[in-house]
């Protein structure tokens, strides 16, 4: 899988700072692979991918930086709380809390893919295809 974007458009036009280009690689797979599903795999057919999925790639990039430094999918993240006095310990759902993550992706892409179409999740009628 290829991404949307380079370090480079990430510096350039959407004028990022967040993310060190060492790590903006495996980053952007990863927000292009979001971008996918939001967008129903639309993009991997195209020919010129729109500025807008580029933007849209680039913020998800940064967001899935910053869940991923904070340690946020780890076991120690999913510990609700503990208690010593004959010692438990009571964790959160994980499913909610990639719920919670996705719907920050989410919030970081809608900025950029709103509007464009690339979202809808009806019927394409021309095409005959359903999303």
């Amino acid at each position: 899988m290829t991404a949307y974007v380079d370090y480079a458009y990430y510096r350039d036009s959407f004028h990022g700072s967040a993310v060190n280009e060492a790590d903006f690689p495996g980053l952007a797979v990863k927000a292009s692979a979001f971008i996918d599903r939001q967008t129903f795999n639309r993009l991997r057919s195209a020919e010129i991918i729109p500025d807008e999925a580029k933007m849209a790639t680039c913020a998800v990039a940064e967001r899935i930086q910053i869940a991923e430094k904070s340690g946020a999918l780890s076991v120690n993240a999913a510990v609700k709380s503990e208690n010593n006095d004959g010692y438990s310990v009571s964790y959160n759902d994980l499913s909610l809390i990639r719920a919670q993550l996705y719907a920050d992706y989410e919030d970081a892409a809608l900025p950029y893919l709103h509007g464009t179409g690339l979202m809808y999740a009806g019927v394409d009628l021309p095409k005959r295809r359903c999303y």
